[in-house]
Order: structure tokens, then sequence, then C-alpha cells
């Protein structure tokens, strides 16, 4: 497997983890930590940073 997709497969996990912690704030009717919250902003940022700097402008290989 060639880095780009592994890079890929983090950020569906990624993306999946954060829909998984919103579907469950749904279930719970919106009452869930802050904290729950929160890590989902951050899992989608971490997937939007891994996507425009790893994806989108991979380092050249020498």
């Amino acid at each position: 497997m060639t880095s780009l997709t592994l890079l890929f497969v983090l950020v569906v996990l990624l993306v999946v983890g954060a829909v998984a912690l919103a579907l469950f704030a749904l279930l719970r009717r919106g009452d869930v930590p802050l904290r729950t919250l929160f890590l989902g902003a951050i899992l989608v940022a971490l997937a939007v940073a891994i996507w425009i700097i790893g994806i989108q402008n991979p380092l050249p290989l020498p």
C-alpha cells in the first residue's frame, strides 16, 4: 500500500468516527456532553488537514 492509500484510509476512518459521534448525538436527542461534540470537531479538522496537506499536496519522493 502506498502512503497516499494509507492517508486516504485514515481520512475515511476519521470521517466515519465523526459521523458516528453525530449519530450518537442525534440518538440522544442533543443531550450529549460538550466534549463529545468537541471530539467530533477535532476528528473533522484532522481529516481536512490530512486531506489538504497529505493527499492534495503530497511531498515528492526523492
